[in-house]
């Protein structure tokens, strides 16, 4: 079975994602991995590892944009497609390149576990 029949995700391009972070009306989750996020993640990022997603996890978002982010786009567009075709969310869109075209387009990363960002 082909994925050409498969419904599109919306996706954004990194400086959308900037501008919406700046005006407060995005939400970002990122399906990566524990050791993933670790080594550079999004300052505003929420960590949701794809491997136990579950849509209940979601931060509150209270009519803001939901974007997902991964690495380059992959796992985020599956997630996306999951929320937006098999559960009904409305407002969810991929970031297309991921954190990859985040920092490559200069935007601040950080690094260090959760437990370091929450002290």
């Amino acid at each position: 079975m082909s994925n050409a029949s498969a419904p599109a995700v919306p996706e954004i391009d990194v400086h959308t994602l900037a501008a919406w972070l700046e005006a407060g009306t995005a939400v970002v989750v990122d399906v990566r991995e524990d050791e993933e996020w670790e080594e550079w993640h999004l300052p505003a990022a929420t960590l949701l590892p794809m491997s136990d997603f579950e849509p209940e996890q979601l931060p509150e978002r209270a009519g803001k944009a939901l974007v997902i982010q991964c690495r380059s786009g992959v796992r985020s567009a599956a997630v996306a497609r999951r929320l937006i075709h098999r559960e009904g969310f409305a407002g969810v869109y991929n970031l297309a390149g991921g954190i990859i075209a985040w920092k490559d387009a200069g935007f601040e990363v950080r690094s260090g576990t959760l437990r370091e960002q929450a002290a």
